[in-house]
């Protein structure tokens, strides 16, 4: 009987003991302890996200594609062309300013996104000759500049996203962006070798939008600064501009000393530029 009676205080004790060990007090240590792990965790997850800026220094490739389509009066000249045209690649060696930021996944992946000001300018001019059959019959040119033309790229703005992977102390990644730009453009006769009774000339700017796609790479150098190496394409869209004549509509041109003048009919000039860039630029990068 006596044997029954302990086997029960037993059976009852034990689980007070166990769950009064669950409520026994935690002492300092192990508080400490959680709080190290809790702060660890926490300081963890803020490093998967880092900002990042600096300077970087390129040299690029723009191609530059002017058009003018005019009318021409065909009674007076048979010969002469309704369009003018001119296309350049330019070569620039520039710098950019940058601000980004990026997270990074535990897998080693990371994912950035950044603003950029590129100052990296372009620009060229290009002379139409009377013998070329623009503005007037090239039957009556010798040589002399008729009208000239200056476009100007101007710096551009852009704002992109890369993805990428970490491999030890080196980094792989795409970008895909879009980029701004103005457009300027110049053009007007050249008065000296031409007799023009109403003067034209024209000077505008148009801006301009840009798909962006390309690849870097980039190496630490100490833990906070890193180079990178980064080729960028750039296509843009049209810089397309409509100009009419103030009145009157009809210009009298003709070559100086030709004895007269005779009237060109050109009524509303569309101008055009197409353009796309090639850039590679060398990168250094300070992260926090």
């Amino acid at each position: 009987m006596n044997s029954k009676l302990v086997k029960k205080a037993v059976c009852f004790a034990l689980p007070c003991f166990a769950l009064a060990g669950n409520c026994a007090p935690v002492s300092d240590q192990d508080k400490v302890a959680n709080f190290n792990v809790q702060t660890s965790e926490n300081v963890a997850q803020s490093q998967n996200i880092g900002f990042y800026g600096g300077i970087g220094l390129n040299t690029s490739w723009t191609k530059s594609d002017f058009g003018m389509h005019l009318n021409v009066n065909q009674d007076y000249f048979p010969y002469a062309g309704g369009y003018a045209g001119a296309k350049k690649t330019i070569n620039k060696i520039g710098y950019n300013l940058f601000l980004g930021l990026d997270y990074n996944f535990n897998s080693n992946w990371f994912v950035a996104g950044e603003f950029d000001l590129n100052l990296n300018h372009a620009k060229h001019g290009h002379d139409f000759m009377d013998d070329e059959g623009i503005e007037i019959d090239p039957r009556q040119g010798d040589g002399k500049r008729i009208s000239y033309v200056n476009v100007c790229h101007g710096n551009e703005l852009g704002l992109s996203a890369k993805v990428g992977r970490h491999f030890d102390d080196c980094d792989l990644y795409g970008i895909l962006g879009i980029a701004t730009k103005q457009v300027g453009i110049t053009y007007s006769f050249d008065d000296s070798n031409v007799n023009v009774y109403k003067d034209f000339s024209t000077n505008f700017k148009k801006r301009i939008y840009s798909f962006v796609a390309g690849a870097g790479v980039s190496k630490k150098i100490s833990k906070h600064i890193s180079c990178a190496m980064e080729y960028k394409y750039k296509i843009y869209g049209n810089a397309n501009k409509s100009v009419d004549l103030v009145e009157p509509t009809k210009e009298v041109l003709g070559p100086n000393g030709a004895g007269g003048f005779l009237e060109h009919d050109i009524g509303p000039r569309n101008f055009k530029v197409k353009t796309d860039k090639h850039e590679i630029s060398l990168r250094f990068i300070i992260g926090v």
